[in-house]
């Protein structure tokens, strides 16, 4: 019984591990094709394409090298990964959702549709929370 117990263990500890690895893969590889996005590429700062570009060549590099990191590696590299990626998209959407282009940012994407998000600067959606219903929000009738 005590073997068994050990194996369930060791399973899980391993496919928690996988996990963590395929997230931290998984969201390089999208910030991979997010910059090779026809809708994307002209739009996006020279300077910002480069640091991402090269924020996700080391966060893939890092993982090719570091096979045998732990779950908590992994969770710690991704979170790192998104604190410096995070701004750079965020502004990418923000600019595509604002005073330039209305709807229709990078993949569909339409930054307009959440409250005050897509635009001015952060926050925008907190103005109609005194009123108990934002005005600018999807309706539940309009979520898929």
């Amino acid at each position: 019984m005590l073997k068994l117990k050990n194996l369930k263990m060791k399973t899980k500890k391993h496919a928690d591990k996988s996990a963590a690895k395929s997230a931290l893969e998984s969201y390089a590889f999208s910030l991979r094709s997010t910059l090779t996005d026809e809708k994307v590429a002209g739009k996006i700062d020279k300077a910002d394409k480069a640091k991402l570009e090269q924020l996700v060549k080391s966060t893939i590099d890092w993982v090719n090298e570091n096979e045998n990191a732990d779950k908590d590696e992994y969770e710690s590299k991704k979170s790192e990964l998104e604190a410096q990626a995070g701004p750079i998209i965020s502004k990418l959407y923000q600019g595509e959702g604002g005073g330039a282009g209305g709807p229709g940012g990078p993949g569909g994407f339409d930054p307009s549709q959440f409250g005050g998000m897509g635009g001015g600067g952060g926050g925008g959606g907190e103005e109609s929370s005194s009123s108990g219903a934002s005005k600018k929000g999807p309706k539940i009738e309009e979520v898929d």
